[in-house]
């Protein structure tokens, strides 16, 4: 016996220094083992020809020869699965290949390992890291479930760290697509003390299900432990049925409420992936833009954002108590700044942007959101969509795209009086997006969904605490109780008409907008920030491009307007560009923004 298990042991350790893709042609070589699983071992890989660092995830053959998989085998469903996936919290796959004995797949190299490495070394985390954490963890995971794919093993063991601190999804090889009816088949597989209640049950995974794991996470970074420790299986097993578990009576009871939330042991009762950045939790918790590498070692000393001056902090904290937990919102703490001395907005110009930045972006690229806020519906009213403008903005799109072919050059246009928003201010995260019109009115979409506007001439106020129910004051009849809104919607006007003259001219006037003109929505990504107005129309403006696109108007009326930077603007009907086209860089722009819209 004792020879046979030398010699296995040594067969499993059989991994050659030095590899060669037979596709590719590529050689790498084989580092230090960096993580071990019950069916695989990753190792540290180096590219011979570019020095460029990977994960080589190994997994033995378990039979046929070199190069062969079985066709319905776990690593092959796992190699189409992964490498179909492309996301900024995903660990990216990178290609893969084999030999007699082993599958090959390279995959993004993590260096900052796992969440699991990092609480072994801190016991716990703070509050303010593992919102930073879940956010990316949801971002991935909603890239998942849009596609009718389950994790299935979701654990901190399988959230890995790059350099950055950003954190992926990683080890998909339990992962699988769900079926007509949102179950995978009813197979007990997993870690047994983060399965769901319905997984135990033998009822199948579920989307729902990997919500569950995530409640198991946030109790276990939080307290240290999981909810449901290892024991008896038959004991453990009727735990998770019935949601029984030690109740964390030391943490804050907004973190205890969201973990409740996560393990209930109804499917339906537990929050969708949205409606869980909107819980307490996180709208009114700090959560950290980036984590500094120290932090995988000790906590770090969080220093909250600049205050915007000590009038806008006062304003602020009244605001702050006077508005309720954001329903509409899924912002990022901070993505844009606030008034005395600091930069608001999100986006970086032509100026500003490295040369690899100013083209237009790329349609294929994920859409990573940073920052995305609507006008709140009256619960009360008629039940509607509140996509509706999301989709008249795609029709609208769709019959821009189909007009005409690429041309060497936009058309020439003429010069219209088109409504635009030439300055904006996104503190979302506190306060609300604000925005300054081209007919020198200006408007916030507050966190809580409503939103407020002063209107030319005048200063007329209009606020709208839900969509269809305008209300109008005149400044010094502004009931008390919005005060607060008020002041903030004034200072963020101040700062952006001062940014406004501080770049030159004012622009033409124009006619004001309608008093109940708003903005319904807005969707914030490193590349691009989409405005979605009441009236119909959607502005585009791109970072690193100082490029503006402009959609107003319906159907056969419809009117695109382009602006770049050292360009006047110009507006192209419909006609027109069935006419003459457009150019290429234009229509990639609107692809994106296409994009944009339907992954929102």
């Amino acid at each position: 016996m004792e020879p046979k298990t030398r010699r296995r042991r040594r067969s499993r350790q059989l991994v050659a220094t030095f590899l060669r893709d037979p596709g590719s042609g590529r050689v790498y070589r084989r580092g230090k083992l960096i993580g071990k699983g019950a069916f695989s071992c990753c190792y540290k890989l180096t590219d011979m020809s570019t020095n460029t660092v990977f994960a080589l995830k190994v997994v033995p053959c378990s039979g046929g020869g070199a190069g062969r998989l079985c066709p319905k085998g776990k690593v092959e469903r796992e190699i189409a699965l992964h490498s179909s996936l492309r996301h900024p919290n995903i660990v990216a796959f990178h290609g893969h290949f084999a030999d007699h004995d082993h599958v090959y797949m390279v995959l993004e190299y993590c260096g900052r390992q796992s969440l699991a490495h990092l609480l072994k070394v801190r016991q716990t985390l703070t509050e303010p890291e593992v919102r930073y954490y879940l956010r990316g963890v949801v971002s991935g995971l909603r890239y998942l479930h849009q596609r009718r794919i389950v994790h299935r093993d979701l654990k901190l063991s399988n959230f890995f760290l790059n350099n950055n601190m950003e954190v992926k999804i990683g080890d998909l090889g339990l992962a699988a697509r769900v079926g007509p009816g949102g179950r995978c088949h009813r197979v007990l597989c997993g870690t047994p003390n983060f399965l769901a209640p319905e997984v135990v049950s033998r009822n199948g995974h579920t989307c729902q299900s990997d919500i569950w794991a995530l409640g198991c996470i946030l109790y276990m970074v939080l307290t240290g432990s999981p909810p449901f420790p290892v024991g008896p299986l038959s004991e453990m097993y009727q735990n998770i049925r019935t949601g029984l578990y030690p109740e964390p009576t030391h943490l804050s009871p907004n973190a205890r409420h969201l973990i409740a939330r996560l393990l209930a042991p109804n499917p339906a009762e537990r929050p969708s992936l949205d409606r869980l950045l909107q819980d307490n939790f996180f709208t009114q918790g700090f959560t950290p833009e980036r984590l500094p590498p120290r932090s995988c070692h000790s906590p770090p000393n969080f220093t909250i954002p600049r205050p915007l001056g000590s009038l806008f902090r006062k304003v602020g904290r009244l605001l702050l108590a006077e508005c309720r937990p954001p329903h509409p919102f899924t912002p990022k703490e901070d993505s844009g700044s606030g008034a005395e001395g600091l930069e608001p907005d999100p986006m970086k110009w032509a100026s500003e942007a490295p040369l690899s930045e100013k083209r237009a972006p790329d349609p294929e690229a994920p859409v990573h959101l940073l920052t995305q806020g609507a006008l709140r519906s009256d619960p009360a009213g008629p039940k509607g969509s509140p996509q509706l403008e999301v989709e008249a903005a795609i029709r609208n799109i769709q019959l821009c795209l189909d007009a005409g072919p690429d041309a060497t050059q936009d058309p020439p246009g003429e010069q219209r009086p088109v409504l635009w928003a030439p300055k904006w201010v996104d503190y979302s995260s506190k306060y609300g997006f604000g925005y300054q019109l081209s007919d020198g009115g200006s408007g916030v979409l507050f966190r809580d969904g409503t939103h407020m506007a002063l209107r030319p001439p005048g200063g007329q106020v209009c606020y709208l605490p839900t969509r269809g129910k305008l209300e109008t004051f005149a400044p010094r009849y502004v009931p008390s109780q919005l005060g607060a809104k008020l002041a903030v919607l004034r200072l963020f006007t101040c700062y952006m008409e001062r940014q406004l003259r501080e770049e030159g001219p004012p622009p033409a006037p124009q006619l004001p907008a309608a008093p109940d003109l708003c903005l319904l929505r807005f969707f914030v990504s490193p590349q691009v920030l989409l405005l979605l107005f009441s009236d119909g129309t959607m502005q585009a403006s791109f970072s690193g491009a100082q490029a503006h696109l402009g959609l107003s108007g319906a159907g056969e009326d419809l009117l695109l307007t382009l602006e770049e930077a050292g360009r006047p603007r110009v507006s192209n009907s419909l006609h027109a560009l069935h006419m003459h086209g457009f150019s290429p860089a234009a229509r990639q722009r609107l692809r994106f923004a296409l994009q944009v819209l339907q992954s929102s």
